[in-house]
């Protein structure tokens, strides 16, 4: 979870116990405000981990939305982030959502993937009767290559208007800050402004 605030918060005497995300908050063993870490580089950016040793899946849609109910007074966004997939996890987020973010990286899998979600989540607001907006992000571009083109093409006809104008590049430069900490690096990306 990422979340930009609004205002400064209020610090919390007891900001010290030991928390580490988002089933913490849910289970009562720590308050939201304790499991929140500061972006030391970015004031205002908050991050709520979700705890890499225990079941994510096993967060309900309903407690999803409270977090997200906990947290939308104070913060101008929230960004949930999940992995690629169509798991309980992101299908939680999406009923808890009122905007979907896709990032498509410039491949034709990619496509694929994109009609599959996007269907997904045209089923989840015909059987639930919920009703969000859904953008296009694409990322990996390669100004250089044919098969970027095609599938910046392709995502501004299905996406229409609700496509990103900001094209999020592939770059090499990335690598190699992390290359001395992550020989497994393959791909980065940097918005472009």
């Amino acid at each position: 979870w990422i979340a930009k605030q609004n205002q400064e918060p209020h610090p919390s005497p007891d900001n010290h116990c030991e928390c580490s995300g988002i089933l913490e908050v849910l289970s009562g063993e720590c308050r939201l405000e304790q499991a929140l870490i500061k972006d030391k580089r970015q004031p205002g950016l908050v991050l709520l981990p979700a705890a890499q040793n225990r079941n994510k899946d096993s967060i309900s849609s309903d407690q999803m939305k409270y977090l997200v109910n906990l947290m939308k007074d104070q913060y101008d966004y929230i960004l949930i982030d999940c992995p690629p997939s169509l798991g309980n996890l992101a299908i939680n987020a999406f009923l808890s959502s009122d905007t979907i973010i896709v990032p498509v990286a410039t491949s034709f899998f990619s496509l694929h993937g994109v009609e599959k979600i996007a269907g997904t989540l045209n089923d989840i607001m015909e059987e639930l009767e919920v009703k969000f907006e859904i953008y296009g992000l694409l990322t990996r571009y390669r100004r250089n290559q044919n098969v970027s083109h095609e599938v910046l093409k392709t995502m501004k006809e299905y996406f229409n208007s609700n496509m990103f104008k900001t094209l999020i590049a592939f770059t090499l430069s990335y690598l190699k800050l992390l290359k001395p900490w992550d020989s497994t690096a393959q791909t980065a990306t940097t918005l472009s402004f």
